[in-house]
C-alpha cells in the first residue's frame, strides 16, 4: 500500500464539498469505481482533473477538479447531475486514499490542439450522432465570438427550459434544474471578465446587461410557474459577476443603477447572501448607493421574514466596530432563538424575562444546558418552577428532569413526592423506576402501589410491567401477574401474557394455561402469520412439560384442526402435534 500515500485530498476537505448524507451513501460505491484518469483541468483553470466510472443503475462519468488541497469543481454525468451527489463523494474518498490507480493524461486542450480541421469535424459530427442534443451547444458556442451582448441568447436559453413534463420534475427534482446552454453562455461571461474584456466600456455595459438578463430570466421563470427554487445556482453566478463588475470594472449611467437595483432585489429574496462578496461590494459603492444599501438592510432588519436576522447581522458588520450587548440582543430576538436568547439574558442577571421567554416556548426545554446558567445566577428554583408548568408531552420530559434534579441535589422527599404523583398518572413508564430509585421503603412502596394501580383498570399494564419486574424471583407477585392477566382478558396484548407465562417463580401449569389463551388468541386472527406467532407462543411447553403432555394440551385447545390446515401445518412443523 506504499504508493497508497499520495492522497491528493484529507477527509475534512472531501467532505466539504458534499453533505453527509451523500458521503455515506457514496460509501459502498467505492468498490463500483473503474478506469481511474487524471490530467491537467482545462484551459483557464487551475488544478488536476481526477476522473472515473461510476456503476450505477447506469454507468455514470464522474469528475473532480481539486487544486492546493480543496476541491473547486465536481460533476456527474447521473440524473442528480449537481457534482456533489454520492458518485461524487465516492470518488472524493477514493482520493483521500491515493492516486496509484489513476492513469496519468494529457490535458484536453493538449490533445485538441494535435488534431487539425477534418479530424476535429469528424470528431465533433461523431460525437453528435452519439448525443444529437448538444448539436444546438456547437452552433451557440459558435456565435459567441463577436457577440458583446449575450442577452438575446441568454433569453433563447431560458425558452427553452420549458417543456411539457417541467411542472412534473419540478416537483421530485432535489438539486436545480440544469441548462447546458446557460452554463455555456455564464462559463463566456466568466472568461470575458477573468481577461479584463468586459470590465471597461461598452464591454462593462454588455457583460452586465448580460448578467441582468439571467437575472431577469430567473425571475420570470419563477413567477410563470409559481415557485421560488429550482434555478438560484444560475442567479448567484449572475450576483457573483455583477459583484466583480463593481469592484473590478467600470459601471456607469442607466446599467449601473439598473445592477445595483438588481442585486438588491436578490438580496431581499434571499438568493444573494450577507458574505464576504457582499461586503465588498457594499465598500466600492459611491456613499448615495451605500445609504440605499443600508436602508434596504434597515428595513429586512425590521421586518418578520427569514432574512431579518442575516440583515441585522450585515448591517452591523458594515458599521463596523465591536457589538454591544444590545446588539447582540437584537439579533437574538431577530433570530427567534428563544434558548439562545434566554441563556443570554440569564448571564446578565435578568432571569425574569428569560423565564418570561422560555414560558412563551413551544416544544421540548433544553432543560440540561439552561440548568448551569441558572444556577450560577442563582435562580435554580425559577427553572424548576418553569418545568413543572410544562404541559403535555414536554411536561412529562420536564418533570423527568426535575425527578433527576431532586435527587442529585439531595432532595429525596420532594423526589418521592413527585415520582408518586406521576406514576399513577403520568403515561411515562419510566416513572415506575423514579419511584423505586427515590424510595426510602421500596417494599412498602411497591405494596401501596400495586393496590393504587390495581383500582385503576386504565393503568393495568403499568402494574403489569411493575409485576413482571419485580415477580421474577417472588412466586407471589408472579401469581399476581398471573391473576391481572386472566382478568384482563383481551385488553391486554398476547405478547404481555407470554411475558408473564416465563417468569421462573411462574408455577409450570399456570404458565402453560397463559400459553395457550395466548396461542388462542393469535389463532383467532386467521391468517398464517398469526399462527406461526401461536405455534412460537407454545414451543416452550415441549420443554417445560414434555412431549407428550403439551401435544394433549394443543389437541384440546385446537379442536378445529382439521378446518384449518395452515394452522395445524405450523403447529406440525413446530413438533406440537
Amino acid at each position: 500500500m506504499g504508493a497508497e500515500t499520495s492522497a491528493v485530498l484529507t477527509e475534512a476537505a472531501a467532505r466539504r464539498w458534499v453533505d453527509a448524507r451523500e458521503w455515506q451513501k457514496g460509501q459502498p460505491y467505492l468498490r463500483r469505481l473503474s478506469d481511474f484518469r487524471q490530467r491537467p483541468a482545462a484551459r483557464g483553470q487551475a488544478g488536476t482533473d481526477y476522473l472515473a466510472a461510476a456503476q450505477g443503475q447506469e454507468r455514470y462519468r464522474v469528475r473532480v477538479t481539486v487544486a492546493g488541497g480543496q476541491v473547486v469543481d465536481a460533476s456527474c454525468s447521473c440524473p442528480v447531475g449537481s457534482g456533489a451527489c454520492k458518485h461524487v463523494a465516492a470518488l472524493l474518498a477514493r482520493l483521500t486514499q491515493g492516486t496509484a490507480p489513476f492513469v496519468q493524461q494529457e490535458s484536453l486542450g493538449s490533445v485538441l490542439d494535435a488534431l487539425d480541421r477534418p479530424a476535429l469535424e469528424r470528431l465533433v459530427q461523431l460525437m453528435l450522432a452519439r448525443a444529437p442534443e448538444l448539436e444546438s451547444l456547437v452552433y451557440t458556442q459558435a456565435s459567441l465570438p463577436g457577440t458583446d451582448d449575450l442577452t438575446p441568447l441568454i433569453q433563447a436559453a431560458f425558452a427553452d427550459l420549458d417543456h411539457d413534463d417541467l411542472e412534473e420534475e419540478l416537483l421530485y427534482r432535489e438539486e436545480d434544474l440544469g441548462s447546458d446552454h446557460l452554463d455555456l453562455l455564464l462559463d463566456e461571461l466568466g472568461r470575458r471578465l477573468e481577461e479584463g474584456e468586459g470590465l471597461e466600456g461598452p464591454g462593462a455595459e454588455a457583460t452586465a446587461r448580460s448578467y441582468l438578463a439571467v437575472l431577469e430570466g430567473v425571475q420570470d421563470f419563477y413567477d410563470r410557474h409559481d415557485i421560488d427554487f429550482g434555478l438560484d445556482s444560475l442567479a448567484q453566478e449572475a450576483v457573483a459577476g455583477l459583484y466583480a463588475l463593481f469592484t473590478q470594472g467600470e459601471l456607469e449611467g442607466d446599467v449601473r443603477q439598473e445592477a445595483l437595483e438588481a442585486l438588491m432585489l436578490e438580496l431581499t429574496e434571499g438568493r444573494a447572501a450577507f458574505d464576504d462578496e457582499f461586503h465588498g461590494w457594499v465598500l466600492v459603492l459611491r456613499p448615495g448607493e451605500q445609504a440605499e444599501v443600508r436602508r434596504l438592510l434597515e428595513g429586512l432588519s425590521r421586518g418578520s421574514g427569514p432574512r431579518r436576522a442575516t440583515a441585522l447581522g450585515a448591517l452591523l458588520d458594515l458599521r463596523g466596530g465591536p457589538r454591544t450587548d444590545a446588539d447582540e440582543e437584537a439579533l437574538l430576538r431577530a433570530g427567534h432563538d428563544q434558548n439562545r436568547l434566554a441563556l443570554f439574558l440569564v448571564g446578565r442577571g435578568r432571569v425574569a424575562e428569560a423565564v418570561e421567554i422560555l414560558q412563551g416556548r413551544r416544544g421540548r426545554l433544553p432543560l440540561d444546558e439552561l440548568r448551569g446558567p441558572f444556577e450560577q445566577a442563582g435562580a435554580l428554583a425559577e427553572l424548576e418552577r418553569l418545568a413543572l408548568s410544562r404541559t403535555g408531552w414536554e411536561g412529562d420530559e420536564a418533570r423527568l428532569w426535575l425527578h433527576g434534579v431532586y435527587l442529585g441535589t439531595g432532595r429525596r422527599e420532594q423526589a418521592h413526592a413527585l415520582a408518586w404523583q406521576e406514576v399513577t398518572s403520568s403515561a411515562r413508564d419510566e416513572w415506575l423506576a423514579c419511584l423505586r430509585r427515590s424510595s426510602a421503603d421500596w417494599p412498602a412502596d411497591r405494596g401501596e402501589l400495586i393496590v393504587r394501580l390495581g383500582k385503576r383498570r386504565g393503568m393495568w399494564r403499568r402494574l403489569l410491567e411493575l409485576l413482571l419486574v419485580e415477580g421474577v424471583n417472588d412466586s407471589g407477585l408472579a401469581d399476581q401477574a398471573f391473576a391481572l392477566v386472566s382478568d384482563a382478558g383481551t385488553d391486554l396484548a398476547p405478547e404481555l401474557a407470554l411475558r408473564v407465562a416465563a417468569l421462573p417463580s411462574l408455577s409450570p401449569d399456570r404458565a402453560a394455561l397463559l400459553r395457550v389463551q395466548a396461542a388462542q388468541r393469535w389463532a383467532a386472527q386467521r391468517h398464517r402469520r398469526a399462527y406461526a406467532e401461536a405455534a412460537a407462543s407454545l414451543r416452550p411447553l415441549l420443554e417445560r412439560l414434555g412431549e407428550r403432555e403439551t401435544r394433549r394440551l394443543v389437541a384440546a385447545a385446537f379442536p378445529e384442526l382439521n378446518r384449518l390446515p395452515a394452522l395445524r401445518d405450523e403447529l406440525q412443523q413446530a413438533g406440537l402435534l
